[in-house]
C-alpha cells in the first residue's frame, strides 16, 4: 500500500511552528492536537540558506523514540534524485501526553544523533520515561480515532495538511494498545471527556470512548470482553462497558447477565443503568409484536428514570428518559423531560494554533487522481449560496444541544410541527397567557389597596405606557430572524407558507421576575373573591374562573431559553424545507428545470436528513452530485443507503470516499473500515471485491478500497475468508489441546462450558483458520477435517437401484439434513443402507459411514505436500482415491449378495453415497467420471439434486439451478431427481408448475421484471431487469421443455420429513427407467471401448511383429548392396514414428507387454493423472 503524499506548509520565520505549539500548551485541555512534524530544509548548492516546513500527523507509532525517528527518515528519502534541490538536514517531532501534560519531542540530526525530551507547560526540559511514552503511545492512538473524518470531510477542512495513517493495522499492534489501556485505565478520566458528559469517570472518558470506537469499526469485540472482564476484576463499574461489547458483538444474554450482576451490587450506577435502558429501548423497537413492545418500553422507562435519579446532571440520562417517552409516543412527557435535561456549552478538540504559513503545497499521487474528485475544490469555492440557507443555525448544532435538537426533530416526524404546538402550549406557559395573567395582576380592588395603600400615580399613566412597551417587546421575539422573511429562490418571487404556523413564544426562566408579579396578582386575585363573599359582594363567578386559571399554571412549566430556542430553529428548518418542496412542486408541474448550486443542494440535502425525510435527501444530494463531487453529499448518500442496505449503491459511494481521503492524505477513516465490514458481513467478501472489480475506475482508485478490504481480513471479520472465528467454541474439559473428531455428536458429551482460549489455544486455531478448516474439538485425539468452500453434495445409491445426487453451490441448501433424513427413514423401514462418505474436507457428518474417503486420505497433507487450496485438494484427493474403485466396487458387489458364511446377515438393498458439492470439481473431473461409472457399471444409479426452494422463489434463480440440473444430466448420462428441499418453509408447487407451464413461469417472469428483482444488468438502475436477462430467460425457458420431460421433481422437507415416501417411490421409477434405458446404453458403450481396446492392442502387436521383422532382414539387405539409396525398412515402417528399440530386447518385450497385456476398464483410462498421484505416493 503507497503512502499518501506529504503536504508542505513553509514558515516564514524558522522553527516559528515550534514556537506556536510550545506556547500553546497550557491551553490544551483534551487529548490535545495531532502530531507536529517540522523538518529544516537546505539547498544542495547553497548550504546557507535554511527554509523550515512542517505539516501535521496522527497514527503514527509513537512507543518509543526510534519509532518517531523512524518516521522523519522515511520523509528524507522523498528529497533524493537527480532533480532534487533541497534536502533535509535535521527533523522534529512533536507528540502530546494527555496524560502527565507533556510534549514528547524527537530532534532527529541528519546525519547525526536522534535526542529525546519533553517540553511541559512551562516550556522547560525534561527526561522522558518508559512511562511517559506508554502514556504517549495510547494518547496518539486515541488522536488518531478523534481526528479521523468520518467520510464528510468536515474534519479534514479543520486542519490543513494532516497525515492519518491507521495506527492499529493487525493483532500485534491490537495486542500492544489493547495493553497499554489495560495498564493506564483507571487514570482515564484524566483525559477528560467528550461534551455530552459533565464530569469524567473511568467509565466515561476519551478513552472508553475510543476503545469502544475501535471494537465497533474492527468488530474485535472477543478481544474487548477479554480486557474488560480483566479490568471488572478491579472494579465492578467497569461492567457497563463489558456489557457494551457484549451487544456489540450479539452476545445478548451474557451482556444482561453482566448487567444484572453488577445492579445488585452497584444498583445507583447511573451508567450500568443508562446502558439497560438503552438496550431495552432497542429491544423495543424491534418487538415482533406490540406488547412486547409496550412491555420493553416500560421497563426501559423504569431504568432511565432511576439512571437520571442516580445522576441527575448528566445529560445522557435524561435525553435517555426522553428517547423512551418519545418511542412510547407520551408527548407531554418527553417535552418535560427534554426541558429539564442540563446543557453543556459544547468544547471543540485541541486544534493546533499555528503562524499563517507564508507557503503551502498540497501535492497529489497519481494513484488517487479521479476526474471527479479533482474537480471539487475549485467548484467548492465558485458556488453561489442564498444567504437564508446559511443561515440555518441547525446545522451547526452539536454536543448536548445537537442531540437534544434530533429528539424534536424525531417527535416533529412522527406527529407534526401543528401538534407539537398543541402539545407544547399544554406543558409550557405560554406568552399571552403570561400577558393575560400579567393584566390581571395589575388590577387593584379597595380591599388590597386599603391594606397595603393605594400606589402613587405616575404622570401621563406612564406605568400603562411601560407595561404596553414590554408587551410589545416580548412579542417581537425573534422576529428579525432572516427565515421569517420569504426565501426567493430561482430568480422567482417569494413563496409564502401559510399553513406552516410560526410558533409563540414561551416564558423561560429569564422572565421569572415578572411571571412572580403575574402569580403574586393571581394571589391576589384570588384573595380579593374571599374578601368580596365575607362582604356579601357577588364576585363569585370571577374567582372560580381566576382559580382554575391558578390551576392550570400550576401544572405547567417554564420553557428554558434554549429549548424555545430550539423551537424557532426547527420553525426556520421545517420553513425552508417547505418551500423547497413548494417551489419542487410548481417546477415540475410547468415542466421547468429547478436549478440550484452544488452546495446549495448540498445544504438542502442535510437540511431533509436533518429533519428525517430521507427520500427527499437523496434527492437532493444526487443533484448536488450531478453538478460536482461533493465528501458531504456523497457522505449523506452512504448514510441512507446504509439504512436501506443498498449494496452495490454503497459500494460505489465508498470507493469514491477512500479515494477522495486518501486525495487529501488520509488513509484510514473509521467510518468508512465499518461499513466495508458491515458490507463484507452482509455479502461475503468475495462478492464486495467483486463489485469494487466490477467497476470502471482506475485500478489505482480500486485498490485504495482493497486495502480497507484486506485490513478486515486481518483481523479476521466475519464475511472474509476466514470468517469461521472462535464463536461458541467449546474447550474440552482436562484434555490436551487441539483435539478434534468427525463425529460431533460423540463429543459433545465430553465438552463441559466454553471458557476463553489462550494464545497457545488461539495460534492453533488461527492456523487452521488460515487453511480454510473450523476445528471440532474431541477428546479422542483425531486430527480435524476440513470445511468444503461451498457445500455437502449427497449421492444416494440401491444395490438394485443406486443413487446420486449432486448439490449445486451453495450455502446451506439443506443436503446434509436430507441425507440424515433419508438414512434415519431406511433405518426405520428396517432396511439400514451402505453409507460412503465422497468428501475429503467435510469437517462432520450427522451420520455413520461405513466407508470413509477421510480415512485413506489426508486432505490437509494433500494440501502441504502439493501446494494446493481447498478446492485444488479435494479434487486430487478424489483422484487418488478413485484408484482404489475397483476395490470399492469389489466390496460393494460381495456385500449386495447373501453371504454363504453368515447367511443371518442381510445383503444390503441401500447405498447412500455423500459426495462433494461442487460440481465442477466433482461431476467435471475425471474422478468424478471413474466413481459415477464404476458405480453405475454394477448398480443402476440415480443422480439426486438437491435445491434450497425458498431461495429458487425468483425466475432468475430458478433457471440458473435447471441450468446446473441440465450440465449434470447431459455429463453423467444418468437418470436424476430433482429434490426441492425445505417445502416446510416454501411450498414447491410454484416450481412445479413454472416446468410444466410455460405461460405461468412467463408471467413470474414478468412480475419480476416489472419489481426490477432481477440483478446483472448494466442500466442506469443498476439492474437492467427487462433487458438482455428478461430475453436470456424466455429463450431458456423454451428450449428446456425437453430437459424437463425426463425429470421427476418431488419436494420434500428434511427437517420434518415430508416428501420422503415420495422420493423413494421416484427412485423406483428412475430405477426402472435405467434398467430399461440407460443400461442397454451403458452396454453399447462398454462394447464399443472393448471393441476399440481390441483395435488397439492389434495395432500395438503388428507394430511389434513388423519391427522385430525388419530387424532380421536389413542386415543382409545392406550387404547385398552397399551402394543402393533405398531404404527398404522405411517402406514397412509406415507410420511409425518411435525410437528404434527394435534391436533392444528390453524395448520389445515393454511393447509386446503393453500390445497384450490386459488393460483396465475403460473408465480408467481418464485416471491417468490419479494413477500418477498414486505412483508418486
Amino acid at each position: 500500500m503507497v503512502a499518501p503524499a506529504v503536504p508542505e506548509l513553509t514558515e516564514e520565520v524558522l522553527h516559528e511552528s515550534l514556537d506556536a505549539r510550545t506556547e500553546s500548551l497550557s491551553s490544551l485541555r483534551e487529548l490535545g492536537p495531532p502530531d507536529l512534524v517540522h523538518l529544516v530544509k537546505q539547498g544542495i548548492r547553497n548550504q546557507g540558506k535554511q527554509i523550515g516546513i512542517y505539516h501535521h500527523v496522527t497514527g503514527v507509532d509513537a512507543s518509543s523514540s526510534a519509532s518517531l525517528a523512524a518516521y522523519i527518515n522515511t520523509l528524507t528519502y522523498r528529497e533524493h534524485g537527480p532533480n532534487a534541490t533541497n534536502k533535509i538536514v535535521e527533523g522534529v517531532y512533536c507528540c502530546y501526553n494527555a496524560f502527565s501534560r507533556l510534549d514528547m519531542r524527537i530532534h532527529v540530526s541528519i546525519p547525526g544523533t536522534v535526542e529525546s525530551y519533553c517540553v511541559d507547560e512551562r516550556g522547560d526540559k525534561r527526561k522522558a520515561t518508559d512511562e511517559l511514552w506508554l502514556e504517549t503511545y495510547l494518547c496518539s492512538v486515541l488522536r488518531a480515532y478523534s481526528y479521523a473524518d468520518d467520510g464528510s470531510g468536515e474534519t479534514i477542512r479543520k486542519i490543513m495538511g494532516v497525515r492519518r495513517f491507521n495506527p492499529v493495522t493487525n493483532t500485534e499492534t491490537e495486542h500492544r494498545f489493547l495493553h497499554s489501556a489495560e495498564q493506564l485505565f483507571f487514570r482515564g478520566y484524566q483525559l477528560g471527556s467528550d461534551s455530552v458528559v459533565q464530569v469524567p469517570t473511568n467509565v466515561s472518558n476519551h478513552l472508553t470512548v475510543g476503545l469502544l470506537k475501535y471494537l465497533e469499526t474492527t468488530g474485535r469485540y472477543a478481544s474487548g470482553i477479554n480486557l474488560f472482564e480483566k479490568l471488572r476484576s478491579q472494579s465492578v463499574e467497569v461492567s457497563s462497558l463489558l456489557a457494551k461489547v457484549q451487544f456489540m458483538g450479539n452476545e445478548e444474554v451474557a451482556g444482561v447477565r453482566t448487567l444484572h450482576h453488577a445492579l445488585t451490587e452497584i444498583p445507583m450506577d447511573y451508567v450500568m443503568l443508562d446502558t439497560q435502558a438503552e438496550f431495552l429501548l432497542h429491544k423495543a423497537k424491534t418487538a415482533p409484536t406490540l406488547e412486547l413492545k409496550e412491555e420493553r418500553l416500560r421497563m426501559a422507562l423504569k431504568c432511565a428514570d432511576r439512571a437520571t435519579i442516580a445522576a441527575p446532571s448528566e445529560f445522557g440520562t435524561w435525553a435517555r428518559l426522553a428517547q423512551v417517552y418519545v418511542a412510547m409516543e407520551d408527548w407531554e412527557n418527553a417535552l418535560t423531560i427534554l426541558n429539564s435535561c442540563p446543557m453543556f456549552s459544547y468544547q471543540d478538540k485541541d486544534t493546533p494554533i499555528m503562524p499563517e504559513p507564508r507557503e503551502v503545497q498540497l501535492p497529489t499521487l497519481a494513484e488517487t487522481r479521479l476526474d471527479e474528485i479533482d474537480s471539487e475544490p475549485e467548484g467548492r469555492f465558485s458556488d453561489q449560496v442564498d444567504p437564508n440557507l446559511l443561515g440555518l443555525r441547525a446545522a451547526s448544532y452539536k454536543g448536548t444541544f445537537k442531540q437534544a435538537y434530533n429528539i424534536l426533530t424525531e417527535m416533529t416526524a412522527k406527529i407534526g410541527w401543528d401538534q407539537l404546538l398543541k402539545i407544547r402550549s399544554t406543558v409550557f406557559v405560554m406568552e399571552d397567557e403570561y400577558r393575560t395573567e400579567k393584566h390581571e395582576a395589575s388590577r387593584r380592588n379597595p380591599s388590597i389597596d386599603g391594606l397595603r395603600g393605594t400606589p402613587v400615580p405616575t404622570a401621563n399613566g406612564d406605568d400603562e405606557s411601560e407595561d404596553d412597551e414590554h408587551d410589545e417587546t416580548v412579542i417581537k421575539m425573534g422576529e428579525n430572524d432572516s427565515a421569517t422573511d420569504a426565501l426567493r429562490v430561482n430568480g422567482g418571487a417569494g413563496v409564502e407558507v401559510g399553513e406552516l404556523e410560526r410558533p409563540s413564544s414561551a416564558i423561560d426562566p429569564g422572565d421569572t421576575e415578572n411571571v412572580s408579579t403575574a402569580f403574586i396578582g393571581l394571589l391576589e386575585s384570588s384573595f380579593s373573591v374571599i374578601i368580596a363573599k365575607s362582604s356579601g359582594l357577588t364576585r363569585y363567578a370571577q374567582g372560580e374562573s381566576n382559580d382554575d386559571h391558578l390551576s392550570k399554571l400550576n401544572t405547567k412549566r417554564l420553557c428554558e431559553r434554549w429549548l424555545d430556542s430550539l423551537f424557532m430553529v426547527l420553525y426556520e428548518d421545517l420553513k425552508v424545507y417547505t418551500i423547497w418542496r413548494t417551489q419542487m412542486a410548481q417546477y415540475r408541474a410547468q415542466q421547468l428545470q429547478y436549478k440550484k448550486s452544488a452546495e446549495e443542494w448540498a445544504i438542502l440535502g442535510s437540511l431533509a436528513e436533518r429533519l428525517q425525510h430521507l427520500d427527499e435527501a437523496v434527492e437532493a444530494y444526487r443533484a448536488c452530485l450531478s453538478l460536482r463531487f461533493s465528501p458531504k453529499a456523497l457522505a449523506g448518500i452512504l448514510r441512507v443507503y446504509k439504512h436501506d442496505k443498498n449494496t452495490r449503491d454503497m459500494v460505489q459511494s465508498v470507493i469514491r470516499l477512500v479515494a477522495w481521503q486518501y486525495r487529501w492524505y488520509s488513509e484510514f477513516s473509521p467510518e468508512l473500515l465499518h461499513t466495508i465490514r458491515s458490507l463484507i458481513e452482509d455479502e461475503g467478501a468475495v462478492k464486495v471485491r467483486s463489485i469494487v472489480q466490477a467497476t470502471s475506475l482506475p485500478q489505482t482508485v480500486l485498490d485504495l478500497t482493497h486495502h480497507y478490504a484486506a485490513l478486515c481480513a486481518t483481523f479476521r471479520s466475519s464475511g472474509t475468508d476466514e470468517k469461521l472465528l472462535l464463536e461458541a467454541l467449546p474447550v474440552p474439559a482436562k484434555a490436551n489441546f487441539p483435539v478434534c473428531s468427525h463425529s460431533t455428536a460423540k463429543a459433545s458429551s465430553n465438552l463441559v462450558g466454553s471458557p476463553r482460549l489462550d494464545d497457545q489455544q488461539l495460534d492453533w486455531v488461527r492456523q487452521k483458520l488460515r487453511l480454510g478448516t473450523k476445528p471440532q474439538l474431541d477428546p479422542s485425539g483425531k486430527k480435524p477435517g476440513t470445511l468444503p468452500p461451498h457445500g455437502i453434495g449427497i449421492s444416494i445409491g440401491d444395490c438394485c437401484a443406486s443413487r446420486c445426487s449432486v448439490d449445486a453451490p451453495g450455502h446451506r441448501s439443506g443436503k446434509t439434513t436430507f441425507m440424515r433424513r433419508i438414512n434415519a427413514y431406511l433405518h426405520s423401514k428396517q432396511t439400514p443402507p451402505y453409507v460412503i462418505n465422497l468428501d475429503p474436507a467435510v469437517l462432520s457428518v450427522p451420520f455413520e459411514s461405513n466407508i470413509d474417503i477421510r480415512d485413506s486420505v489426508n486432505y490437509e497433507e494433500v494440501m502441504k505436500q502439493y501446494n494446493l487450496g481447498p478446492n485444488g485438494g479435494i479434487l486430487t484427493s478424489l483422484n487418488l482415491f478413485a484408484t482404489k474403485v475397483d476395490q470399492i466396487v469389489n466390496l460393494l458387489e460381495k456385500r449386495a449378495v447373501p453371504d454363504p458364511v453368515a447367511p443371518d446377515r442381510k445383503p444390503i438393498e441401500n447405498i447412500l453415497v455423500d459426495t462433494p458439492g461442487q460440481i465442477e470439481v466433482f461431476v467435471w473431473s475425471a474422478s468424478g467420471t471413474i466413481l459415477l461409472e464404476s458405480l453405475a457399471s454394477s448398480f443402476p444409479t440415480v443422480i439426486a439434486y438437491i435445491i434450497d426452494t425458498p431461495r429458487t422463489s425468483s425466475t432468475s434463480t430458478f433457471m440458473s439451478n435447471m441450468l446446473y440440473a441440465c450440465s449434470i444430466l447431459y455429463k453423467t448420462k444418468l437418470p436424476m431427481i430433482l429434490v426441492f428441499n425445505k417445502t416446510d418453509v416454501k411450498d414447491a408447487s410454484f416450481a412445479k408448475e413454472w416446468m410444466t407451464d410455460f405461460e405461468a413461469f412467463q408471467e413470474a417472469l414478468r412480475r419480476d421484471e416489472d419489481a426490477d428483482l432481477m440483478g446483472g444488468g448494466e442500466g442506469a438502475s443498476g439492474h437492467g431487469g427487462s433487458g438482455y436477462m428478461g430475453s436470456l430467460l424466455n429463450s431458456m425457458s423454451l428450449m428446456l421443455e425437453e430437459f424437463y420431460s425426463h425429470l421427476s421433481v418431488v419436494g420434500v422437507s428434511s427437517k420434518v420429513g415430508t416428501g420422503i415416501d415420495e422420493f423413494f417411490e421416484a427412485v423406483e421409477e428412475k430405477k426402472k427407467e435405467f434398467i430399461d434405458d440407460y443400461l442397454p446404453e451403458l452396454q453399447r458403450r462398454r462394447q464399443e471401448r472393448e471393441e476399440a481396446r481390441k483395435k488397439s492392442r492389434d495395432k500395438e502387436l503388428d507394430k511389434m511383429m513388423q519391427g522385430m521383422s525388419v530387424g532380421a532382414v536389413a542386415p543382409i539387405l545392406r550387404n547385398a548392396d552397399d551402394d543402393d539409396d533405398i531404404d527398404v525398412a522405411s517402406d514397412v515402417e509406415d507410420d511409425d514414428d518411435e525410437d528404434d528399440d527394435e534391436n533392444d530386447p528390453e524395448g520389445l518385450q515393454s511393447r509386446y507387454q503393453a500390445a497384450m497385456g490386459e488393460k483396465d476398464d475403460s473408465v480408467m483410462a481418464d485416471a491417468s493423472f490419479a494413477k500418477y498421484l498414486y505412483k508418486r505416493g
